[in-house]
């Protein structure tokens, strides 16, 4: 088994290649919000998604930490699902949001089941396969506390910093919709990581 190199390492598979283009492309989105070459539907909250994008290129850091030990292969796959997460929420924030098309709640679903894939699936490679049925109790706990967490957030974002993040148009319990899709999220992706483990 290879271990996976530095993470800014230049000579790496194209998964890799992508997990760094997306890493240095979250911190240019940052100046560009700062420095205003980029706008959104509400401009005075672009200092703040300065700051969400250069979290966003911190968090690209998480695969490889985690789970590098799995090999370069591996953890470019996870940093794939990573950055199409990245992508999907980012576009949301480009206006999807607001577009009233059920946009969010599909976001919720996706990104909770990358999460909730990865989680299982990479713990289980380190660990052994007999890990999952555990792995799935405590990924559903840690998964609906995100879900949780991410919600106070919107709404903190929202009443302190002036954001549109919390609910969608057309859509007024977008709390309880998204803890919804949280779960559905949480399943697709724990059926995904038993159906890896039988193959």
């Amino acid at each position: 088994m290879t271990h996976a190199p530095t993470f800014l390492h230049r000579h790496q598979p194209w998964k890799r290649q992508v997990a760094l283009a997306a890493f240095l492309g979250q911190i240019a989105l940052a100046v560009g919000f700062w420095t205003e070459m980029v706008s959104v539907p509400d401009p005075s909250t672009e200092w703040f998604l300065g700051y969400l994008a250069l979290l966003a290129a911190a968090a690209m850091f998480i695969p490889w930490i985690i789970f590098r030990s799995l090999g370069t292969e591996r953890v470019g796959s996870y940093e794939v699902m990573a950055v199409s997460g990245l992508v999907a929420g980012w576009a949301g924030t480009f206006g999807l949001y607001r577009a009233g098309l059920g946009y969010d709640t599909a976001v919720h679903v996706f990104c909770m089941a990358l999460f909730t894939f990865v989680m299982m699936d990479g713990i289980s490679r380190q660990h052994g396969p007999h890990h999952l049925p555990v792995l799935a109790a405590i990924g559903f706990v840690l998964a609906m506390l995100a879900g949780v967490g991410n919600e106070l957030f919107e709404w903190a974002g929202d009443r302190l910093f002036g954001t549109m993040m919390y609910g969608e148009a057309g859509q007024p319990n977008d709390t309880q919709i998204d803890l919804v899709a949280n779960v559905v999220g949480f399943v697709v992706g724990a059926v995904a990581a038993f159906h890896v483990k039988r193959v």
